[in-house]
């Protein structure tokens, strides 16, 4: 890292709060396929806030692009195409965020999907201690996580407490679970099963989902990817230690500088 003649602070550009665009069909349809060769298993699932990322990511592109004859010059790893082209990623990004809140359900099926994933990871997590000590069957664990998407969160919910209830005496005082918790649980996952079926079948919505959620997730993943090897990488290079303040990391909230009042008229 390159801590000579460290440049000086880049100041924030006056519109650094102003929304970012909606989205690009046009840029998703050109790095979609980029990101579909990302290995499943090196996908990141998207927690956060994505307009904020991309707020952040500008910030951090507007500090280092200024010298990228230095970085070319200098530190030939870095590919100043690709910082440049970030926000073009950044807008096929936005437009995979639009496709996923198009199948947002209403608000208190969204309260039940959060309880019932808080459960589901409670009973999983203590069922997967109690499997591998043999006191709950490991098949019957596993067969449990086959599922995925909201339908299957319910049916997993649903199964999960059956499977508590079933070997109830069995795992008595070895799980910090309690038989509350259990029938919360249960009523829960029939509830949310029932929300998420209506009349004229939700499988097909659910799927869309799915499908939706994955395209998103892996270009996030390709997003952070850009960021981390080129934005951040180039920034740590140029300024040192001090690059959290010209390079923010991506879910900081970071507050531009204001701009400066108009003199007061004499």
């Amino acid at each position: 890292m390159s801590n000579e003649n460290t440049p000086e602070a880049t100041p924030r550009p006056d519109n650094a709060g102003d929304p970012e665009p909606a989205g690009s069909h046009e840029q998703y349809d050109r790095w979609l396929p980029e990101a579909r060769n990302i290995p499943a298993a090196q996908v990141r699932s998207l927690n956060a806030d994505a307009s904020l990322a991309r707020a952040n990511a500008k910030l951090g592109v507007d500090a280092v692009l200024p010298h990228s004859d230095r970085l070319k010059r200098e530190l030939p790893g870095i590919s100043v195409p690709a910082i440049s082209d970030l926000s073009n990623l950044g807008l096929a990004l936005a437009y995979a965020q639009i496709q996923v809140d198009r199948y947002a359900p209403p608000a208190e099926v969204k309260k039940m999907l959060a309880r019932a994933s808080d459960l589901r990871g409670l009973l999983f997590s203590s069922a997967d201690a109690l499997a591998q000590a043999g006191v709950l069957p490991a098949a019957g664990v596993a067969k449990i996580r086959e599922g995925r998407g909201g339908i299957d969160m319910a049916g997993d919910c649903v199964a999960l407490a059956a499977l508590f209830t079933k070997h109830a005496l069995a795992v008595r005082g070895k799980t910090p679970v309690t038989a509350a918790q259990v029938r919360e649980t249960a009523e829960i996952g029939a509830r949310l099963g029932a929300a998420l079926r209506p009349k004229g079948g939700r499988r097909k919505v659910d799927e869309g989902l799915f499908l939706a959620t994955d395209a998103r997730n892996r270009l996030w993943t390709l997003f952070e990817r850009t960021w981390e090897d080129q934005v951040w990488r180039a920034g740590a290079w140029l300024f040192g230690r001090a690059v959290d303040r010209h390079v923010p990391p991506l879910h900081s909230r970071v507050a531009p500088k204001p701009r400066p009042k108009a003199p007061a008229p004499k």
